[in-house]
């Protein structure tokens, strides 16, 4: 099997469009929650707008070959607002990025915040 049909199988398993639909749920239920600072620093969160474009980088499948050395059979990293190059040639978010963490049935376990490119 090439790497171009396991991509295949990994986005039949989990498409992009459901990805992107797990992510604006989230967004709105924080937009919406008093503790959004509690998954978000408020300083991260205000810079976010509404409708901001969410732009899928990478899409993962784990192996594990110990029980409970992870929690993710699949991870996605969402760079929020886009993905941007700096002048030095790194990957940035123009807002933060978002890893979504799904488990061995594509189930959404937690999604994680963070700026820099992970």
């Amino acid at each position: 099997m090439d790497a171009a049909q396991i991509a295949t199988i990994l986005n039949v398993t989990l498409p992009d469009r459901r990805v992107l639909e797990d992510l604006s749920t989230k967004l709105q239920r924080l937009a919406r929650s008093a503790h959004k600072s509690k998954e978000m620093g408020d300083e991260v969160w205000r810079s976010v707008p509404e409708g901001a474009s969410l732009d899928i980088v990478t899409k993962a499948f784990y192996s594990e070959y110990y029980e409970g050395v992870g929690f993710a059979t699949y991870k996605v990293l969402v760079a929020i607002g886009g993905l941007e190059q700096s002048e030095v040639g790194m990957h940035k978010a123009k807002y933060c990025f978002a890893t979504l963490h799904y488990d061995d049935e594509a189930q959404l376990i937690t999604v994680d915040f963070h700026r820099d490119f992970r």
